[in-house]
């Protein structure tokens, strides 16, 4: 089973889909070998040949604004709220951080990338929460997490890649929580797991399958709790066990 994982700190939200085909309650976004390659910025319409580089002769650095509560973010000296570019630079002076401010607030473009220039994540914020489409990279430039954000909380679908490009996790988000049907996949793309959330709880019925396809266990949840019949399989196909469960307790153990 997941968590939530919201990109930018991306969290990044534990480790689902292990071989043991068993269900698992956390997840953590993989991370492949570094391959460095340079940003590519690109042009929009309308705009100067290299945008990137007038944004960052206007920028001023993310560390010098002062935040001010209820008021936003000032540059040093002023006493309206900032509006512009800022950045953020590496020890070694390398572009690590880009983002646009309106009346003191984040509003508009957000990139961050590392310290060989690959970018890492890209979005937009309105009035200082996340808003629109928003994407992750790991460091070899492999997408990694895509989804969208509505008053700063998550929202529609969101899908997950492992490093080598397959589909990893995939489902809907309400609110900022998980609801409704979500699939997860091996790396080989096999299907690990698929169920349904409601609630932000894992609820009705659940199924988990081993890394060669075999069906692993079945069952319901109520509640995030597993609820009902629970049958478990080897990896063979044959079966290995069933449980009768009530409020995540087991009851009984009927015979095969």
């Amino acid at each position: 089973m997941k968590t939530i994982i919201p990109i930018l700190l991306f969290v990044a939200l534990a480790g689902c889909g292990d071989d043991s085909g068993k269900e698992t309650s956390e997840k953590t976004l993989p991370q492949p070998e570094t391959n460095q390659t340079p940003p590519q910025p690109e042009t929009k319409q309308g705009e100067p040949a290299n945008p990137l580089e007038e944004r960052l002769s206007k920028a001023v650095f993310l560390g010098r604004l002062q935040e001010e509560d209820g008021n936003g973010s000032f540059a040093p000296n002023e006493d309206k709220p900032f509006t512009g570019w800022a950045k953020e630079l590496s020890p070694s002076g390398n572009l690590v951080h880009l983002v646009q401010y309106k009346d003191g607030q984040k509003n508009g473009p957000w990139t961050k990338w590392n310290e060989a220039g690959q970018k890492l994540s890209e979005g937009e914020w309105k009035n200082n929460e996340s808003e629109g489409v928003w994407t992750e990279w790991n460091d070899s430039g492999q997408k990694i997490g895509e989804g969208r954000y509505k008053d700063g909380n998550m929202e529609g679908l969101w899908t997950y890649w492992h490093p080598n490009g397959q589909k990893w996790q995939e489902g809907e988000y309400k609110g900022g929580t998980e609801e409704g049907s979500w699939i997860e996949w091996y790396d080989n793309g096999q299907k690990s797991e698929e169920g349904q959330w409601k609630d932000n709880h894992l609820d009705g019925r659940w199924t988990y399958w081993y890394k060669n396809g075999q069906k692993s266990s079945e069952g319901s949840f109520k509640e995030g709790s597993k609820e009902g019949l629970w049958i478990e399989y080897n990896e063979d196909g044959s079966e290995s066990s069933r449980k009768t469960y009530a409020g995540g307790n087991a009851v009984e153990n009927p015979a095969p």
